[in-house]
């Protein structure tokens, strides 16, 4: 349920300045704390360290940069600056699946070359939370159909899940709701259908029964597809 700044008394808003200056500070705080860690790894990265040690110390370099980055982020909208939050480019949509992480990544039908306008690591991750549901909620197999309609690229997540419930999947994109998946916070798919949304896209459920799952995502074409 969403509820309209309008409505809320002069103490809740002031409440939720308070929490967001808060919120930032403390962020303020992590971020100085993992730059010390960052230092140390590269430091420790130039050491004459075995190949696997090397990799593994690598990786960790990269996941604490990512890490930063992710802080950094958050601290933007803690703070009000919501305009700071993304950072729009065009890039190929080939590209753009290639950079799913933390998920098995599904079979892909074909891009034809497609290039979307949008933020690449956001767009990405909410990416990844559409597939990463998919495999949580039960299904053995997922893929990926792209095609181009008009000036949009349309994404497809198609898996063979057991489905959604009607009473669920009505409300599957409100924060807390979610079905299938053991630790579910039901905050997945309500973040990714705002990233899309802020891209200039859409997510939404095209269907789901007995046989699976499928969503729908749409992202603008770059101009130079359009």
């Amino acid at each position: 349920m969403t509820v309209a700044v309008q409505s809320l008394s002069k103490d809740k808003l002031e409440h939720f300045a308070i929490l967001g200056m808060q919120t930032a500070s403390l962020l303020h705080e992590v971020n100085n704390k993992l730059t010390v860690i960052s230092g140390t790894l590269e430091l420790f990265s130039l050491e004459n360290l075995n190949p696997h040690c090397r990799e593994r110390c690598g990786n960790l370099v990269k996941a604490q940069a990512e890490i930063v980055a992710l802080v950094r982020e958050a601290g933007s909208l803690a703070a009000g600056r919501v305009e700071s939050f993304f950072h729009a480019e065009p890039i190929a949509v080939d590209e753009l699946l290639e950079r799913l992480s933390g998920v098995d990544r599904p079979a892909l039908l074909g891009t034809s070359g497609l290039v979307v306008t949008c933020d690449p690591r956001k767009t990405s991750r909410a990416l990844a939370d559409v597939v990463r549901n998919a495999w949580q909620a039960g299904a053995a197999h997922v893929r990926m159909d792209v095609n181009r309609i008009g000036s949009t690229a349309v994404i497809r997540v198609v898996d063979d899940g057991p489905g959604i419930p009607r009473d669920v999947a009505d409300r599957l994109f409100s924060p807390g709701v979610t079905h299938g998946k053991i630790d579910g916070h039901g905050l997945g798919l309500f973040s990714a259908r705002w990233i899309f949304e802020a891209m200039g896209g859409s997510l939404r459920l095209e269907r789901s029964d007995v046989s699976g799952t499928c969503f729908r995502i749409t992202l603008p074409l770059a101009d130079s597809e359009a």
